[in-house]
């Protein structure tokens, strides 16, 4: 992002420099050459772009400056368009490092000076994780009054619908985020997985579904997970294995791929020792995976270890998995009975 494109030859050498280095996957390089034209232009749109490029390597500290930078940079400018920018990269970059109350606070900021539909998104699905539903969707049709055909709008609504279990307009809102961008990895996903709900032929429908979104899926572990669990479902578990695999070859370190793996072990291929391994690793990639607690604890209870199974449905309670609450009691009392 800048403000112009009249730039000294020698800055506009190292912005391509840059841009180069960022292309190519070499991110302190090009770190080195927008602070290098930072010397030479006071840009706030290089500022920008260097917190952009920090927010990537997860330097929040580093990017926060940045996009400080850019903001008082912009606030001579007078433009609320362009202060608006400011404030939504300052508020992304708070929701990243999990700052979340300042990352509302700048996406409201950030709508206040200039409504953008993906900043409501944001801050729609930034509520939603809080729990407040209402004015998640609220956010949701505000994108959507702005930019009707915003695919990622309609994506959320999808995913607010089918929480609610309300599943036709959940169809319908996927097939509307797909009508503006065929290739939208996480709508066709959801679109096949309530696919499943009317089986028969719909898991074939399904699977090609998944397959389509396979090739757009390089940040989006869910469409190689549903594809294997697909497999499983159609009864073809060879291959649902190899998918399995790969995708954990892509996503070393997803839990929910890693524990979905060991159920798949558990359960379809009775292996319970490499099983409980992939359980481990998934508690070890993300210890706040209430999902991954409350699967392995049911795990540890169909093996007799009920001390260490209550102990796991606690924890995944504590989590926000309300079904292990009568599972944590039926633990306690086998264990009370022995």
């Amino acid at each position: 992002m800048t403000i112009t494109n009249k730039w000294d030859p020698e800055v506009q050498h190292m912005i391509e420099r840059a841009e180069q280095c960022e292309r190519n996957g070499e991110m302190e390089q090009a770190e080195h050459w927008y602070r290098e034209a930072l010397k030479r232009a006071k840009n706030p749109g290089l500022w920008g772009s260097l917190a952009w490029l920090l927010l990537g390597r997860q330097d929040f500290k580093e990017a926060l400056k940045a996009a400080k930078k850019m903001q008082g940079l912009l606030s001579g400018y007078k433009s609320p368009p362009l202060l608006a920018t400011a404030s939504g990269l300052i508020g992304y970059i708070h929701l990243e490092a999990g700052r979340k109350s300042l990352a509302e606070r700048y996406f409201r900021d950030s709508i206040s000076l200039y409504p953008r539909p993906e900043i409501f998104v944001l801050l729609g699905a930034l509520l939603n994780d809080g729990g407040k539903n209402i004015q998640a969707k609220v956010c949701f049709q505000k994108a959507l009054e702005i930019e009707p055909q915003f695919s990622e709008a309609h994506y959320n609504l999808a995913l607010w619908y089918r929480r609610h279990q309300d599943f036709t307009r959940t169809i319908n809102h996927l097939h509307l985020a797909l009508e503006s961008n065929p290739d939208h990895a996480p709508a066709l996903t959801l679109l096949a997985s309530v696919m499943w709900r009317e089986g028969g032929k719909r898991f074939i429908t399904a699977k090609q579904m998944l397959h389509r979104a396979l090739p757009y899926s390089a940040d989006f572990p869910r469409a190689p997970l549903f594809l294997a669990l697909n497999y499983v479902l159609l009864g073809k578990v060879h291959v649902a294995e190899n998918h399995f695999r790969q995708a954990i070859e892509h996503f070393p370190t997803d839990s929910t791929l890693l524990w979905c793996y060991g159920w798949f072990l558990e359960q379809v291929l009775q292996q319970p020792e490499e099983a409980e391994a992939y359980y481990q690793k998934a508690l070890e990639a993300d210890p706040r995976d209430g999902l991954a607690r409350y699967y392995y604890a049911c795990f540890l209870l169909a093996r007799g270890r009920r001390d260490e199974a209550r102990a796991a449905f606690r924890q995944a309670r504590a989590l926000g998995i309300r079904k292990a609450n009568e599972l944590e009691k039926h633990a306690a009392g086998a264990t009370e009975s022995d």
